[in-house]
């Protein structure tokens, strides 16, 4: 008699980080500067970036992240929000994907968005800020998409 002492297969967690490369000027109405991709195994890794567009391919994913924005007009609160790239469409909370609203009208801050998706087909996607202009800050900008 034999006994199988674990799974048969075994599966990664692939990590990517998508980030900024340098501080960039920013007016509100835009897509959010994304133009640096890092991952921990790119030939298996199935997302990719281009234009400030991310692609993911069929997947199941978790993704966190920060927008940091020092704003040179404090008037009012700024949303960031995940865009489906095809319709130009905020990608909705019941799919699972949460953007950030900033309660502070004063000051400079860091938003915190995030998502856990399950995907059937590729989607490209973007950030997307309205209500703030001034500089998005490297230090602090960046997604981490973990492929599980």
């Amino acid at each position: 008699m034999t006994y199988k002492s674990g799974p048969s297969g075994v599966t990664k967690t692939l990590m990517t980080q998508v980030s900024l490369s340098s501080d960039t000027a920013f007016t509100s109405g835009n897509a959010v500067p994304l133009d640096t991709i890092t991952t921990s195994h790119s030939s298996l890794s199935r997302v990719s970036v281009s234009s400030n567009v991310i692609t993911l391919q069929a997947g199941d994913y978790v993704i966190f992240g920060a927008v940091a924005i020092d704003r040179s007009l404090n008037t009012d609160t700024y949303v960031v929000d995940f865009y489906n790239d095809s319709t130009s469409t905020i990608l909705p909370i019941s799919a699972g994907w949460m953007g950030a609203k900033s309660a502070e009208i004063y000051g400079s801050d860091s938003q915190v968005l995030q998502a856990q998706v399950r995907l059937t087909s590729p989607l490209s996607f973007y950030l997307y800020s309205v209500g703030a202009s001034g500089t998005i800050k490297a230090d602090g900008t960046y997604l981490i998409i973990l492929e599980v």
